[in-house]
């Protein structure tokens, strides 16, 4: 302003004006000006004045710039009297801003934001919106752009549709895991369902849809609209290793349901029936044991004799050659008859009989027996939410224990009576916190409830107290106010005591450790061999406490556990983690290993699948590729290359079962470093292991993410936005759910 000077040392500006020397820090306009009006009227009024003057001229030069100016005798005026207020002239500013940018904070403002679409109908918008959408106009040769309610939503719709191609462009070729749960909000019942897969060392979370509604939730509907749901990300049934739900039936019933398509779909892209030798091993049993007796599958059976490993070698060998004497002499002696020698005939029947296996999966087939391992571990396998498992011990635990009825239920009521206003008011003068009161059938709450209730005891005492000096002194009155004192006597706060305040106690230490466990399975990178040790760590640590209640959680927990183990993806989860695999006794490690190459040998599959409708579709895009098929000898090259997949199968799945005995043999790593990094380093090294760990891996031990997904509900279903369609509430979940799941895993 020309009225200081700066010191570049003490970063100050300092005042020249008339030896003033004031010192103000930094170099804003706005302070030196402040100064020049409190301390130098006539010098403020001059700066005034000149830059009224640049303005004039400012204005002059350019139509899009408008100011106010000051005539002469305004300035002389407002030099006369400085202390007068003077308004700053408007003045336009420049901003950087172009049409996507204003899109896509439009949509994120009713996504993200969770902002009304009427939002843009306001008054107050519009004077925001109106100048930058004409100068958007101004600027742009195509057609004029406008911002409303309903423009909005086309935009949120767009959004949705790129966040969809997205995904389906992520699980493209991968086996998804999905989470299914159910809620009600403002009368409309929703269904979620959400993705998870393991990538770059991370599990990657996506909620696909928000479906509303509108039929009985029978398991069948509830399969129909998850199908309906996938279709658009291009998942189909055969792409899905699990499915976790709560422990309600219809959902669990749907994942079975789910199943059986994938069964369906997996077992017609791949045919083991195309095998003579497996097709007889699936024939009913009568019909096997007809064909056993005719001669022209002899051979048929001396194959399967020598493929059988339930007969010994020698046994067999010498069984194989007896036969093979009876074929020489049916051909030499032509038609002679034989003697019958009626105990080798014994024998041979014994052995045909035991031949025919009696169950559904077929033995002894070289040729199709990674085939059948493959279709045994096909199917979308059920997994229990663990927090909801834990939950129903929890409430195992307390059915057992029915000491803890009396003092709950007195607890509650001393809460209500703590969150009446006049009790309240109390608390909020000691400085006290206000009672929660719990949600009954949920255990954490009532946790939360009697923690805090914990940390109000003083106060209730306190309370207590002088209620009862209250009583005292009324009680040396008259024997009307005694009377009255009598009637009020059910308004006093009903204190509990010390015994109960110590059952109350008791309660809260013995769940604090399943509150701790709880809290870590509501981690989205959670694994299935964190959520074991989480779980492990909570029977241990409930094990310490010496109450009756958590005496009966650990029972409640340890028959639980076994039901999670249970589960067909648990143990291979634990197996395929390095620091946890040693927890496995001998019949889960079998178990995980058997599931384990069932799996591998659907992963093939399942690449092969897709490479194949790759290929197919590039044949049918490109009509050259046709005309030469039609010919006959790319067809031939083509059906050659597809039936050398099926010959590799058996030595993938022998070399797995060693890949996985040698891994059983690595060293434990340690228990706090983070399994999914750890297989990325293997991916080199070992691709087929890693391969394994990071579908197994991905399994989710809870659906807590379409939990926290019916959170935002209370956002985009509020009073305000009751009359949105199902399809906008649909898109308005998938933009603002993927775009904090994408914060949360960084991707």
């Amino acid at each position: 302003m020309g009225t200081t000077s700066y010191d570049e040392e003490n970063k100050k500006s300092i005042c020249t004006i008339a030896q003033c020397e004031t010192r103000i820090s930094g170099r804003p306009a706005g302070n030196l000006e402040r100064h020049l009006r409190r301390k130098h009227a006539e010098e403020y009024a001059d700066v005034c004045a000149q830059r009224d003057n640049m303005n004039v001229l400012s204005s002059s030069s350019s139509s899009s710039v408008t100011s106010t100016s000051s005539s002469p005798s305004t300035s002389s005026s407002s030099r006369a009297s400085p202390a007068t207020n003077r308004r700053k002239p408007a003045r336009l500013i420049a901003i950087k801003m172009n049409w996507e940018t204003l899109k896509k904070s439009a949509v994120t403002l009713c996504t993200v934001n969770g902002r009304p679409l009427s939002l843009f109908e306001d008054s107050g918008m519009r004077m925001l919106l109106d100048p930058i959408l004409s100068a958007i106009n101004l600027s742009s040769t195509g057609r004029e752009r406008s911002m409303n309610r309903h423009n909005v939503a086309k935009y949120i719709a767009e959004e949705a549709q790129h966040v969809r191609e997205q995904v389906k462009k992520e699980v493209e070729g991968k086996l998804v895991c999905i989470k299914i749960d159910t809620a009600s909000r403002m009368d409309r019942r929703l269904l979620g369902v959400n993705i998870q897969y393991a990538r770059a060392g991370t599990l990657v979370i996506r909620s696909i849809t928000m479906l509303e509604t509108c039929g009985s939730h029978t398991a069948e509907y509830i399969r129909d609209l998850v199908l309906k749901a996938l279709q658009p990300f291009g998942i189909s049934p055969g792409a899905i290793y699990t499915g976790t739900s709560d422990n309600g039936s219809n959902v669990k019933k749907a994942i079975s349901l789910l199943g059986d398509v994938s069964r369906q779909e997996l077992s017609s892209l791949e045919g083991p029936e195309d095998c003579p030798h497996h097709s007889f091993f699936n024939m009913p049993a009568s019909e096997r044991k007809e064909d056993l007796d005719d001669d022209a599958d002899d051979d048929v059976l001396l194959r399967h004799l020598a493929e059988t490993q339930s007969l010994g070698s020698s046994s067999t060998a010498t069984l194989a050659g007896e036969l093979d004497d009876d074929f020489e002499d049916d051909e030499d002696d032509d038609g002679l008859e034989e003697v019958e020698d009626t105990s080798a005939m014994a024998a041979t029947e014994a052995v045909e009989d035991s031949l025919i296996p009696t169950q559904s999966i077929p033995i002894a087939c070289s040729d199709c027996t990674s085939v059948q391992t493959a279709l045994s571990g096909m199917g979308i396998k059920v997994v229990a939410c663990a927090a909801h498992t834990l939950q129903l011990a929890i409430g195992d635990a307390l059915k057992a224990t029915p000491s803890t009825r009396a003092p709950l239920a007195k607890a509650r009521t001393l809460v209500k009576a703590l969150r009446k206003p006049l009790n309240a008011g109390r608390l909020k003068a000691k400085g006290q916190p206000k009672a929660i009161l719990d949600v009954e059938t949920r255990w954490n709450s009532t946790h939360a409830m009697l923690s805090r209730l914990l940390s109000l005891r003083q106060a209730c005492d306190e309370i207590s107290e002088e209620e009862e000096h209250q009583r005292n002194a009324k009680r040396r009155r008259t024997a009307t106010t005694r009377l009255n004192a009598t009637k009020n006597s059910d308004r006093c706060l009903p204190n509990l005591k010390p015994a109960e305040w110590d059952c109350i106690e008791a309660y809260c230490t013995s769940l604090e450790p399943a509150k701790i466990a709880t809290m870590l399975f509501q981690r989205e990178q959670l694994t299935v061999g964190d959520c074991y040790a989480a779980w492990l760590r909570c029977e241990e640590a409930t094990k310490k406490l010496p109450s009756t209640l958590a005496r009966n959680l650990v029972i409640c927990m340890v028959s639980r556990r076994r039901e999670l183990l249970k589960t067909e993806a648990f143990a291979p989860g634990i197996f395929m983690d390095p620091r946890y695999k040693g927890l496995l006794d001998p019949h889960d490690k079998a178990t995980a290993m058997v599931f384990l190459e069932a799996l591998w040998m659907r992963l093939n599959h399942h690449h092969q699948h897709q490479a194949g409708q790759v290929e197919d579709a590039a044949l049918l895009d490109d009509p050259g590729v046709m005309d030469v098929e039609e010919d006959g000898e790319d067809a031939l090259e083509r059906l050659l290359r597809e039936s050398d997949t099926p010959a590799a199968a058996p030595e993938q799945a022998k070399n797995i079962s060693a890949l996985l005995q040698d891994y059983w043999k690595w060293k434990r790593i340690d228990k706090d470093a983070s399994v999914l990094e750890f297989w990325e380093t293997k991916k080199s090294a070992h691709p087929e292991l890693y391969a394994l760990a990071t579908v197994a891996l991905s399994v989710p031990m809870t659906q807590v993410s379409v939990e926290r997904t019916f959170s935002h509900l209370r956002q985009i279903l509020s009073i305000l936005r009751y009359n949105l369609s199902p399809s906008v509430i649909n898109d308005i979940i998938l933009v603002k759910c993927n775009a904090a799941f994408d914060a949360h895993n960084s991707v």
